[in-house]
């Protein structure tokens, strides 16, 4: 719920004031001239599929750590609700280990994640600086020709390059917005299995206290030494 609420709060308020910028400086640089402005939008074939190769391993990598995480808190949980009988048959080392373990697996997820992101916004950058070259060089050619005037080409050249700026915001929030699609799908995922189980109603509160009834019960449940006790809280 966490990871929802972050992504969908501010890093979502930024995709969208990105967009807006993105959109309206792109008609500007249209404008006047679309001919500079196909030149740099023609850079972004290739920066799409890099970007892409680059964050494909990147929605894998955070499920698998939700799902090492979700493993470290049912051995942590088990452990300390059955702390008597570890103790007697002294398995500290033993549960210690399994959640150290889980705990390495998601870290090497969560570095992956790093390692995509990291990638992600060096390649910006990288083709924010090209856009400088490439720009300004096709911008010189064309005044040279007589096509287009220096003001001109400087109001296409900056419009088209705040345009891409903007998408250059996106990089940081990524992340937030990667894993709040991951949660949401989550979410999504365990409000289907609870309105499967129990069948698709609503129901009144009386039904849903019941929880889930198995369709069968394969064995023999045997209760021995059964004691009822009285505890006094003061």
């Amino acid at each position: 719920m966490r990871e929802l609420q972050t992504a969908a709060s501010q890093a979502l308020g930024f995709l969208v004031y990105d967009t807006l910028v993105f959109v309206a400086c792109l008609i500007l640089a249209f404008y006047y001239s679309w001919k500079l402005t196909l030149v740099v939008l023609s850079t972004c074939v290739p920066s799409v599929i890099i970007l892409f190769l680059l964050s494909k391993q990147l929605d894998p990598a955070i499920r698998a750590q939700k799902q090492e995480l979700a493993h470290a808190s049912k051995y942590a949980v088990a452990a300390f609700s059955a702390i008597e009988l570890v103790k007697v048959y002294n398995g500290e080392d033993h549960e210690q280990w399994q959640y150290q373990q889980a705990i390495k697996r998601a870290a090497k997820h969560y570095f992956r994640q790093v390692l995509c992101k990291c990638g992600q916004m060096g390649y910006i950058k990288l083709w924010m600086n090209m856009l400088f070259v490439v720009g300004f060089y096709f911008a010189v050619v064309l005044a040279e020709q007589g096509s287009l005037t220096p003001g001109n080409a400087l109001t296409t050249f900056y419009a088209a390059l705040t345009a891409f700026q903007a998408l250059e915001a996106v990089g940081p929030h990524w992340l937030v917005l990667a894993k709040g699609m991951a949660a949401g799908q989550s979410l999504a995922t365990l409000a289907e299995d609870v309105a499967q189980r129990s069948g698709g109603k609503s129901g009144s509160p009386d039904q849903k206290s019941q929880g889930y009834r198995p369709l069968r019960c394969d064995g023999d449940f045997e209760l021995r030494n059964v004691r009822l006790s009285k505890r006094i809280v003061r």
